[in-house]
């Protein structure tokens, strides 16, 4: 299979092709998301996504991406979600108005192959993701995360989200909800005061959901010398 899309010459992304996945594509994009089931440590890290669910994201529920290697084989995909009226729309959970959501865009799931793992793909997907997401008038991104996957609520808070809920998704999962407001960012902003700071276990639900009911906001994390990880919550 010849390259396909645009070549990527800088970034986590190096030497890979970027590019607007169709209809054609949904067999590959099927392939690689099973294949991350089934390599994943833990029952439900993942979320289980069905063919429809992408078959939809390639037309009227939004956008999805790839990256492929110089083969033509995909990489990776990456999903952006554009609820449309009365249709599924995460600005509920993410605590925002109803007259936020029709600026809502879901960063709704992206995956790498082993080949790619640790050159930030993730990363590189998500800030792109947030662009195109911008450029299409949605200020806001929210997506849902596995407290137990260190790897993707991570990324994500590097990319500026930050942990605004806990709910119960896809089934009884639990899920952090991440958000950030971009329009907001581009605003200069006054310094904030210092506020206080918590830390809890990523595990430790309970704890998480009262600190997030009093007020408190996911903004980072801490690994202990015993590889524990840890949230790090303020409030302001």
């Amino acid at each position: 299979m010849a390259c396909r899309g645009e070549l990527l010459t800088e970034g986590e992304a190096q030497g890979l092709y970027l590019d607007r996945l169709g209809e054609d594509d949904l067999a590959a994009i099927v392939a690689l998301h099973k294949a991350a089931l089934r390599t994943a440590p833990v029952a439900g890290l993942v979320k289980p996504d069905t063919d429809d669910f992408f078959r939809e994201h390639l037309g009227f529920r939004g956008r999805i991406w790839g990256l492929f290697d110089e083969k033509g084989a995909m990489m990776a995909y990456a999903v952006l979600g554009l609820p449309r009226p009365g249709g599924y729309n995460l600005g509920p959970d993410a605590g925002l108005a109803e007259k936020d959501w029709p600026e809502v865009a879901h960063l709704a799931g992206a995956t790498v192959d082993h080949a790619c793992r640790g050159r930030r793909i993730q990363y590189f997907l998500t800030r792109f993701r947030m662009e195109q997401a911008l450029a299409l008038g949605r200020r806001h991104v929210v997506s849902t995360v596995d407290p137990r996957n260190y790897a993707s609520w991570r990324s994500l808070m590097k990319c500026g989200l930050h942990i605004s809920g806990l709910a119960r998704k896809y089934g009884g999962l639990a899920r952090f909800v991440l958000y950030r407001d971009m329009a907001a960012d581009m605003v200069a902003a006054q310094p904030r005061p210092a506020g206080q700071e918590r830390l809890v276990a990523a595990e430790d639900l309970d704890g998480i959901a009262r600190l997030l009911g009093d007020g408190w906001t996911g903004t980072g994390w801490h690994q202990d010398d015993a590889g524990q990880m840890r949230v790090r919550f303020s409030r302001f």
